[in-house]
């Protein structure tokens, strides 16, 4: 019974003896990388980088991804070894970057990825950065937003365009401004820069300046024709871009219209001048543009033997006489007297007409006076009466029996009257006319005339005799009577002649100037 426990006791023992001395069997370590690290991205959403946005993950068994996908999102959260996931992301439309961070995870292992976006860039131009301007030039300006300091350079070299102040570009896109001043244009053609505006993002934009043509009506070569009375074609050129309206007398006439393109082009105009059996006659061609009224080309036709003309060289005053009839016009300036105004005794009305020289008065040699209602309210400062022998009103009676002067309101400093038989030897300037809205003043005032015996100046008020300074007579030798009521004047030149007659109490001197008489007498 013995020998049988221990046979089975021994049995036992052996049994629990190995070659593992009782250890388990090891398990196997997880594995876990990423193909890259780090992916980028633009603003916008485009891939930035060779990653192309994919990872690729290398594992030794299954995997998962975890992470914050409020912009950015993974084609997967789980997979084997070899995947790719596939990353995305929305438009960043704040100017800062922005990142993310991602952990892929198998069994114990974990490896990150870091995605970033880059922040926005902001390049934009007010109007589509389309600006027109007219052809007088001046300051343009090109307003705009930028995220970044902003760089202009034109697209084409320009010389019309000279950059001014530049406001600098501000993070917060507060709008900013780039300054130029535009030359005019006197190309007579439209013209454009193309502008083009960089930021250090590398945004770029064009601005694009158009600066409208000018109007151009052009003659070339001369202005006046001579034709001889039998006849002939006439013919001149015109530079222009605008469409044309031709007016002439019928015996000038157009034998082709103009062409119109709206481009600038030269052109020649050709017209028949008909023939006449009078000695003389002249004629206007007058061109002129419905696009712009100032636009004018006059052309001159004298056919005939062209007569003696006088100038008028003031040009209110000329065109006032031609509509009156009393002159025609030969050519500029120069003028051909005509029946009317041989016989006239008086002119047209020249009140507040905008004339400042009445030069070739002379040439009406039956003038008597000026006009009914005077030459005031003009600009006048010299009026010359000498050429006219049988002028005689330099003023009126009104109705109430007071002076009235046709020389007023005029800045009239020099008075020539050479023999003219004014009446009663009478030169009278007065306040009469007062035109508060006239402020030309003159500051002396010189009278001459053969026939001059009384000079008035009765100007307490402000007319545009009221600041005269200093009164000249030396050219009036039968002067007998000066009368002053003029608080500035305080000067009277004479000849010695004259101050000895004034001495001797032959000329009299009527000072008004208050509180007392200041009058200095000088002899020139």
């Amino acid at each position: 019974m013995k020998r049988i426990f221990w046979m089975l006791l021994a049995a036992v023992a052996w049994t629990g003896c190995g070659d593992d001395n009782g250890t388990d069997e090891p398990t196997a370590v997880a594995s876990l990388s990423l193909s890259t690290g780090t992916l980028l991205f633009e603003a916008d959403g485009e891939v930035s980088g060779e990653s192309a946005g994919r990872v690729t993950v290398a594992s030794s068994g299954e995997w998962r991804l975890a992470g914050r996908q409020l912009w950015c999102e993974p084609s997967a959260v789980e997979g084997v070894d070899g995947d790719e996931v596939n990353f995305t992301v929305q438009p960043n439309e704040s100017l800062e970057s922005r990142s993310v961070t991602f952990t892929f995870m198998c069994g114990s292992r974990e490896e990150r990825l870091t995605v970033t976006q880059l922040g926005g860039s902001v390049l934009d131009l007010e109007g589509e950065g389309t600006l027109e301007l007219g052809p007088e030039g001046g300051d343009v300006r090109v307003k705009m937003w930028s995220s970044s300091q902003t760089s202009c350079r034109f697209e084409e070299e320009v010389d019309w365009m000279h950059p001014a102040v530049t406001a600098a570009s501000r993070s917060e896109l507060q709008p900013s401004f780039l300054y130029f001043m535009v030359d005019p244009n006197t190309t007579g053609r439209a013209r454009e820069a193309r502008l083009i505006l960089s930021n250090a993002e590398g945004d770029e934009r064009t601005a694009v300046i158009t600066q409208h043509k000018n109007l151009v009506l052009e003659l070339i070569g001369e202005s006046t024709f001579a034709v001889p009375v039998e006849g002939q074609e006439i013919g001149f050129q015109l530079r222009s871009n605008v469409e044309l309206a031709v007016e002439s007398d019928e015996w000038i006439v157009l034998l082709s219209d103009p062409d119109h393109t709206g481009d600038l082009v030269e052109q020649t105009l050709n017209f028949r001048v008909e023939s006449t059996s009078e000695t003389f006659r002249n004629g206007t061609i007058r061109i002129t543009s419905p696009e712009d009224e100032s636009l004018l080309v006059e052309v001159f036709v004298n056919q005939g033997e062209k007569p003696q003309g006088v100038h008028f060289p003031d040009a209110a005053f000329r065109q006032i006489l031609i509509d009156n009839g009393y002159v025609t016009l030969i050519s500029g300036d120069e003028c051909q007297i005509t029946e009317k105004g041989q016989n006239a005794t008086t002119l047209p009305s020249l009140y507040r007409k905008g004339i400042g020289s009445l030069q070739g008065i002379e040439a009406f040699k039956n003038l008597v006076d000026l006009s009914a209602d005077g030459i005031g309210s003009n600009n006048i400062t010299e009026l010359d009466l000498s050429g006219n022998p049988n002028f005689m009103k330099l003023f009126y009676t009104s109705y109430d029996n007071k002076k009235k002067s046709y020389l007023t309101n005029n800045p009239l400093e020099k008075l020539i009257l050479g023999d003219a038989p004014i009446t009663d030897g009478y030169v009278y300037f007065d306040s009469t006319f007062y035109d508060p809205s006239y402020k030309v003043f003159s500051q002396s005032l010189t009278v001459s005339g053969t026939n001059v015996q009384t000079i008035e100046l009765d100007t307490p008020f402000a007319s545009s005799y009221f600041k005269v300074q200093w009164l000249d007579v030396t050219g009036c030798p039968n002067i007998t009577t000066i009368m002053l009521h003029s608080y500035y004047l305080k000067t009277l030149y004479v000849t010695q002649e004259q101050k000895e007659a004034i001495d001797g109490g032959s000329i009299t001197i009527q000072d008004s100037n208050y509180p007392t008489s200041t009058l200095q007498i000088i002899v020139r």
